[in-house]
């Protein structure tokens, strides 16, 4: 089967999807959680995926007799054992007549169903080697624990290539749709599995082992089926979104709320890491904050060195003050979290109900190192939906700020010994110094939300030694300021190149495609390959090793780079000229591969 379908056919009778798999659901009017019932036909030995609730089972059993007649029915598969599913089953018990048919479901669900007390036996999937021969097809059942429950399993049908996928791959819909039309389904998803799947680790998972299958179809209990061209996008989508989003629920559980500071946090993650002009990020900032609040503008306020207060990086600074801004005198910025409290009593205040004032503290010193000011489009009450808003908001801003600012101090002072501690002389990267500092803030962005990739790449020259022995440091400089050339021509401007010590070299790269990171590291190892370097009458050759390492959430510096260090080593041991992966994967750690 391709897994195309026709989509103009009519939903009060059953719907074919593949050679003898039939949609047998039943559309249910104002429901944003419609449920979905799925038939193989099997002769005598047919099989009913998810029967679904007492709400729809009547409209589902006409649908089925379209087809066969109900005693046909040998198998009835519960995926889980939520009563969307299962609340059909006494019903179902006392319309079988034959005595050989049975629930199949994982021993989790059948510790539960037994309560039931119903007639109709209860078979373990796991007992039957997770598979289910059927006259001219086998039925494979795919282990999906914890998502969203222990025993969760999905079923995939070999002959067509239909997964029956549960809740996995399910919607919220508004209105009826049984097909997906295009890529944005995935909108439909993304609140679904944030709040209903407990992380994304688990989930990820999962989405391996359905990456295994030659897939044509997906079909999920709720929302919409997935047909062959959109199941890769829609899965690339999925195995990046931030699920058990109630975790990171403080003042509210508002499934929305929660979704849109999830998706905020996403948004902040990319701007602070792929924009450098500080005009462009707060422009972002506005649109990504008005997702949360009905912003109109924001306006930074920092204390110059002579004590005047001016707006961060705006065009004309002429030092006028508009009747709104009165407060923001310099004795605001400067102030210690803990004088601010005890002044302020909060930690942002409102004026006039459409004018936000939000302190923004410096991660060093903990001082206020700028005044936020977020004129509103309308007057909004100061609530506790708004205090969560704030806190959301904070950290991203003072980022971009505290960043901004040591950007301009950098460019005001300009003074030798800065330039000298940032900046190696011979390679023009970064020293050790500055990517301290830099790296950090990084990783601060990374450690609220894990959507980019955040990765290492170490270098080392092979064999450098040889070429100060036989041709002299001078040579050697050459060969180190060629590499660093070419390390900084392969990265882009967002990423931290650095020179680490003699011949090594690290690059720091944030990305949203962890594949990016390995395609830099194996571009800069090809040029280097590549590169000649006249010396006199001499034309030099070189090569580079590479260790590449992804950071974890809350990992140290430190043991990221002495991961990235052990797979350069790795690389050295093994044939030098190469890129080596320290991984941290499920069943691959200390595992390596190239």
């Amino acid at each position: 089967m391709d897994g195309t379908v026709d989509k103009e056919l009519d939903y009060n009778h059953a719907v074919r999807l593949a050679e003898s798999v039939w949609w047998v659901g039943h559309y249910l009017l104002d429901d944003p959680l419609q449920c979905h019932v799925y038939l193989i036909e099997a002769g005598d030995q047919s099989v009913l995926i998810d029967p679904g609730s007492k709400l729809t089972f009547d409209k589902t059993l006409e649908k089925i007799e379209e087809i066969i007649p109900f005693d046909r029915i040998k198998y009835f598969v519960a995926h889980h054992q939520d009563p969307d599913i299962t609340g059909s089953f006494q019903q179902i018990d006392e319309l079988v007549t034959r005595k050989d048919a049975v629930i199949l479901s994982h021993w989790r669900t059948n510790a539960l169903l037994k309560h039931l007390a119903l007639g109709l036996p209860l078979n373990c999937v796991e007992e039957m080697d997770w598979k289910l021969d059927l006259p001219g097809r086998q039925l494979q059942f795919v282990f999906t624990p914890y998502l969203h429950f222990a025993g969760a399993f999905t079923t995939f049908d070999k002959k067509t290539g239909v997964l029956f996928s549960s809740d996995l791959y399910g919607g919220f819909t508004e209105g009826w749709s049984l097909f997906a039309e295009s890529g944005d389904y995935f909108e439909s998803m993304r609140l679904f599995h944030e709040h209903y799947m407990p992380s994304k680790e688990i989930l990820r998972h999962t989405i391996k082992k359905f990456q295994q299958l030659p897939l044509t179809m997906i079909a999920p209990q709720h929302g919409s089926i997935i047909s062959r061209e959109l199941i890769e996008p829609i899965t690339e989508e999925l195995r990046n979104l931030d699920c058990g989003i109630f975790l990171k629920a403080r003042r509210t559980s508002d499934l929305y709320k929660l979704s849109d500071f999830s998706r905020f946090h996403r948004t902040s993650l990319e701007i602070l890491t792929t924009k450098r002009d500080f005009r462009e990020i707060k422009e972002a900032f506005t649109q990504n904050i008005k997702r949360l609040i009905p912003l109109k503008c924001i306006s930074f306020y920092i204390k110059e060195p002579d004590g005047r207060i001016s707006k961060l990086a705006e065009k004309e600074n002429s030092g006028e003050v508009g009747a709104r801004d009165i407060l923001l005198n310099s004795s605001m910025i400067g102030l210690t979290q803990k004088a601010w409290q005890k002044k302020y009593g909060q930690h942002f205040f409102l004026l006039d109900r459409n004018v936000l004032i939000i302190p923004l503290f410096s991660s060093e010193t903990k001082k206020v190192l700028s005044l936020s000011v977020l004129e509103l489009e309308k007057g909004i009450a100061m609530d506790e939906e708004l205090a969560d808003v704030i806190d959301e908001i904070v950290l991203p801003l003072s980022v971009a700020v505290e960043r901004e600012v040591i950007l301009g101090k950098v460019t005001m002072e300009k003074n030798k010994f800065y330039e000298q501690a940032i900046r190696d002389r011979l390679t023009g990267l970064y020293t050790r110094v500055y990517m301290e500092e830099a790296v950090t803030r990084l990783m601060k962005i990374h450690d609220r939300n894990e959507s980019s990739a955040f990765a290492v790449i170490m270098f080392d020259l092979d064999h450098f030694k040889r070429v100060n022995d036989l041709y002299g440091h001078i040579a050697g400089d050459e060969v180190l300021s060629k590499a660093a050339e070419v390390i900084t021509e392969c990265t882009r401007g967002e990423d931290i190149n650095v020179r680490y010590g003699g011949e090594e070299f690290a690059s720091f790269i944030v990305t949203s495609n962890c594949q990016t990171v390995v395609a830099i590291a194996e571009r800069v190892r090809t040029k280097i390959e590549k590169m000649r370097i006249r010396f006199g009458n001499q034309t030099l050759q070189i090569t580079v090793s590479g260790g590449v390492a992804f950071r974890k959430q809350k990992e140290s510096l430190e043991n990221v780079l002495k991961r990235a260090d052990m797979a350069l080593y790795h690389a050295k041991e093994k044939s030098r000229n190469s890129i080596q992966i320290h991984s941290l994967e499920e069943r691959e750690q200390n595992e390596w591969k190239r």
